[in-house]
């Protein structure tokens, strides 16, 4: 069966002044790893989303490229990976997304469909990290949305997205402040407690 799968780590770059800052993604597909670093010109945001009403708009819609949706035609997309493996006879992955300026952003949670040819994905739930409880952590560049590298009571679980305190020196970030589950079971992005969850820091001893 085809794999999907492919991590990331989204270095999310939220502030309310004029200054630069760098943006670093790191993209990991099998055994090679893409390091792109953006230089970002932190902006505050005019255009206001009702967040409710999008996500109402995007669950069921499928696409095999982001910018297929009419909604994500300003936003950017560095990336995503798979759930797991095929769990009940389906696949599924998550999409980060986030506006081009720079400081809106989702998790989208996708059932996958796979094809010889293509792999077409259908929008089971959003995360609106655009609200003020999760805005208040990201804004500092210091704390981090993961996902793909999570783990539970010490065993890798791909469902787990968590907001992390960064560390160079840490071979596992343990300072969690939000965690969620992109449940298979339920087909929904669920908040969870952060007692037991740690994440992998993919950039140690580099």
């Amino acid at each position: 069966m085809k794999t999907i799968a492919y991590y990331i780590i989204l270095h999310f770059v939220i502030v309310g002044c004029k200054t630069e800052k760098k943006q670093t993604i790191h993209i990991s597909r099998s055994n090679d790893t893409i390091e792109v670093n953006n230089t970002v010109k932190d902006t505050v945001v005019s255009k206001q989303i009702n967040s409710k009403d999008l996500k109402g708009k995007l669950i069921g819609k499928t696409y095999s490229n982001i910018y297929e949706i009419s909604e994500f035609k300003d936003y950017y997309s560095p990336g995503g990976h798979g759930v797991g493996s095929t769990f009940r006879g389906k696949e599924y992955s998550i999409k980060i997304v986030h506006i081009k300026e720079g400081i809106t952003s989702f998790v989208i949670f996708n059932e996958a469909f796979v094809s010889e040819s293509d792999v077409v994905y259908k929008i089971l739930d959003v995360l609106d990290l655009t609200k003020k409880e999760y805005y208040t952590i990201l804004k500092d560049n210091d704390k981090i949305l993961y996902s793909g590298f999570g783990y539970k009571d010490g065993k890798n679980d791909q469902e787990i997205i968590a907001i992390a305190q960064y560390d160079e020196n840490a071979e596992f970030l343990t300072k969690i402040y939000k965690a969620w589950r992109a449940d298979r079971k339920t087909e929904k992005i669920i908040e969870i407690p952060v007692d037991g969850i740690k994440v992998e820091n993919m950039d140690y001893g580099l």
